[in-house]
């Protein structure tokens, strides 16, 4: 497995994490390249992830090798006509849980920063975007 699909899979277990302890657990969540039908009742969201490009940061020796990949983990909450904003709340509070949170596997380290929240168009109803910027790092000898 690369590298990039490990790190997609440890930054979506983190948020997992983060989203199954929020009350918003049940809501239907899209996730990229899946099949998915959209609610037209009730609150529901997408989420995806974008990478940033790669780049070699030296610290210590020539035999010491980091590579550092930002990113961008984006929760889109849709509310439908008439049923508030409390779903996009508690959405953006489950996301703040990874606030400052880092996960490491082998030589692998995950970075989350601060979440940040803003509202976008709907059809009918609400939409917002939660966001949350990270990088993540992998460490190894020169021939990884």
């Amino acid at each position: 497995m690369s590298t990039h699909a490990i790190a997609n899979e440890t930054i979506k277990r983190c948020w997992l994490l983060a989203w199954q302890a929020g009350p918003l657990s049940a809501m239907p969540i899209e996730h990229e390249n899946h099949r998915f039908k959209a609610p037209t009742d009730t609150p529901w969201g997408r989420l995806t992830l974008t990478r940033g490009d790669t780049s070699k940061v030296s610290l210590g020796g020539p035999t010491v090798k980091i590579e550092r990949t930002p990113f961008i983990l984006n929760l889109q909450v849709f509310i439908p006509e008439n049923q508030g904003t409390r779903a996009a709340d508690n959405a953006a509070d489950a996301m703040a849980a990874l606030n400052d949170f880092t996960a490491s596997e082998t030589n692998l380290t995950v970075n989350f920063k601060t979440v940040g929240i803003g509202s976008s168009s709907a059809d009918k109803g609400a939409a917002f975007l939660i966001t949350i910027p990270g990088q993540y790092d992998l460490t190894g000898s020169p021939g990884i």
